[in-house]
């Protein structure tokens, strides 16, 4: 087991136990959870995803969509970045989500 494998579970433990709800993810979170996803992708997946984005890791481009809705090319997607769930249903319906 590597030493990237230990430690990101303990990582990703401490910061989701010490962040506020209302933060959301910030950089950091997105790049935690992308270096985990990357981590356990099949060979296939891996395969793919070099095709897609060669030797750079998702952990790297992981807050490219945060950055990009800030500028003046990415202001339009600023509203498709995220949305808000109604807690109280027990699926997403996009006809009552509020964005």
């Amino acid at each position: 087991m590597t030493l990237l494998k230990l430690i990101l579970p303990i990582c990703t433990a401490a910061f989701v136990s010490s962040t506020s709800s209302a933060l959301a993810w910030g950089q950091l979170g997105h790049s935690v959870i992308a270096e985990l996803a990357q981590l356990h992708l099949s060979p296939a997946a891996q395969a793919k995803l070099k095709e897609l984005i060669g030797d750079t890791s998702l952990a790297a481009i992981s807050n490219w969509a945060d950055e990009y809705k800030f500028t003046p090319e990415g202001k339009n997607t600023y509203r498709s970045h995220f949305v808000d769930i109604d807690t109280e249903r027990s699926t997403y319906d996009a006809a009552i989500a509020r964005t």
